[in-house]
């Protein structure tokens, strides 16, 4: 299935912005990050850093709405408006000229395991093509601008190659970061049923294959989840690892990141690694490619979702009209509105 193209917007998010940051950009639709890294969550307006491994980089970011201000009505008690039940309206775009926002849908509430109503949460894995000088960081605009509008965000980092990951080892932090939202479900108010993984272009592929570890054989990495997204959404993702490794994508970053090419009979780690292996992954997926793109080839997304779609599985496209590689990540774009249509759509 494919989406409508969203209206294309002048401007261009580059990557020194997003790695810098535009957040002066996105500051009225933001919640803004104080430092406030540790402790309760009464009054905290910044995330909260949790570690789910002894690394400096196995952690996630836990973010979340703004409490509402004393006296404040809120219009319900399950935490989905934007802040604490109260209602904030589209954001406009900054200065770049990147067009406004289509409104997104208001959050809708679900139901933990305990039986209180949560958030809704978007998990975050960043791209890079998995090397160290690419950080969570990449995530944050995102993040803020998600919470703005009543979801929590859940920001992964994961050891990259040349830093302690590679096969199998960055598989298995993004597995346990995944898995770590159990234990902050209840005290947090996380529907762990209602989960959106969201990665950007190699974080793509782990947000995927993050969906894709229920059919991993047992005592695999990242068999037995304790945590599975209810939807993925890929942005300018590396959704077929072997295919990549094959055209040698980011400097032959797959070769890197798994330590050879794939072999001919299938019989090695990709079988494990490559989202497009494991199809049907049995969630909804979407495939958002910038028609500009030349860092990720737009028949990366083409291909896998044809590929996905013959599987059985609920895979829709979205190509954007003159976006680059790093502006589908941008959520002040027209096509966030469409991406998070889609998400009320699938989780309704």
């Amino acid at each position: 299935m494919e989406l409508p193209p969203p209206t294309p917007a002048p401007g261009r998010l580059t990557r020194r912005r997003v790695l810098g940051g535009f957040a002066a950009g996105a500051a009225g639709a933001a919640v803004a990050a104080t430092g406030c890294r540790s402790g309760g969550t009464s009054g905290r307006t910044g995330p909260r850093t949790i570690r789910y491994g002894d690394d400096d980089r196995q952690v996630v970011d836990l973010w979340l709405p703004a409490p509402a201000p004393a006296g404040a009505a809120s219009t319900s008690s399950s935490g989905t408006g934007a802040g604490a039940g109260t209602a904030r309206p589209p954001t406009t775009a900054g200065s770049d000229g990147a067009g406004a926002s289509t409104g997104p849908p208001e959050p809708t509430a679900g139901t933990t395991r305990s039986g209180r109503r949560g958030r809704t949460v978007f998990v975050l894995v960043h791209g890079g093509f998995w090397r160290s000088s690419y950080t969570r960081s990449q995530m944050e605009p995102l993040a803020r601008a998600l919470v703005a509008r009543g979801f929590a965000a859940w920001n992964v980092e994961y050891r990259p190659v040349g830093d302690g990951g590679g096969w199998p080892r960055t598989f298995v932090d993004v597995a346990a970061a995944v898995d770590r939202l159990q234990r902050e479900a209840r005290s947090e108010r996380l529907d762990v049923e209602r989960v959106v993984s969201v990665g950007h272009g190699s974080g793509g592929t782990m947000a995927l294959w993050s969906a894709a570890r229920r059919r991993l054989p047992v005592g695999q990495p990242g068999a037995d989840p304790a945590v599975l997204p209810a939807a993925v959404v890929s942005l300018a993702g590396l959704n077929n690892l072997a295919s990549a490794a094959f055209e040698g994508l980011g400097d032959g970053a797959v070769e890197t990141l798994m330590g050879r090419l794939p072999r001919d009979d299938g019989k090695d780690a990709y079988a494990l690694a490559d989202p497009a292996e494991l199809l049907p992954l049995g969630v909804p997926q979407l495939l958002v490619h910038g028609q500009n793109d030349r860092v990720v080839p737009l028949r990366q997304t083409v291909a896998y979702a044809n590929r996905a779609a013959k599987a059985g599985d609920d895979a829709s496209t979205l190509v954007v009209p003159g976006a680059a590689h790093f502006d589908v990540l941008d959520p002040r774009r027209r096509a966030w509105g469409q991406i998070l249509d889609w998400v009320q759509a699938r989780l309704g």
